[in-house]
C-alpha cells in the first residue's frame, strides 16, 4: 500500500483529495481480496481479481505462517512484484515532479 500511496501522492496535489483517494483505494483493495472472506465464498466475478490482490497475498502469507498450512509459494513473489511496480512508479513520478527529470 505504501508504494501505491507514494504514486498517488505524486499525482494528487491536494491533501484532502489524496486522503479521499487513498481511503477509497484501501477500501477497494481490502474488499476485493480474501482478507475478510475466503476466496471460495466470494462471487465468481470477484474471485479472479481477488486472487491477484496484494492484500490477498499478504493475508495468505500470514495465514501460512500462523497456521502452518500449505502455501503455493507465490505470495511473497506477488507482494514483491506489487511493491516493485508501485515503488518504481512512485520514484519515477517523484523524480519527474521534484527534480524536473524527463522520461526517456
Amino acid at each position: 500500500m505504501s508504494g501505491l500511496s507514494i504514486t498517488l501522492a505524486m499525482l494528487i496535489r491536494n491533501e484532502n483529495r489524496f486522503d479521499i483517494v487513498i481511503a477509497l483505494a484501501e477500501l477497494g483493495m481490502v474488499r476485493v481480496s480474501a482478507t475478510i472472506y475466503p476466496l471460495q465464498f466470494m462471487p465468481r466475478v470477484v474471485q479472479p481479481i481477488a486472487s491477484y490482490s496484494p492484500a490477498t497475498s499478504a493475508s495468505d502469507l500470514v495465514r501460512t505462517i500462523i497456521l502452518g498450512s500449505a502455501s503455493s509459494g507465490l505470495e511473497p513473489l506477488t507482494l514483491l512484484l506489487f511493491v516493485a511496480v508501485f515503488f518504481g512508479l512512485g520514484s519515477a513520478f517523484l523524480f519527474k515532479r521534484i527534480e524536473g527529470g524527463r522520461f526517456e
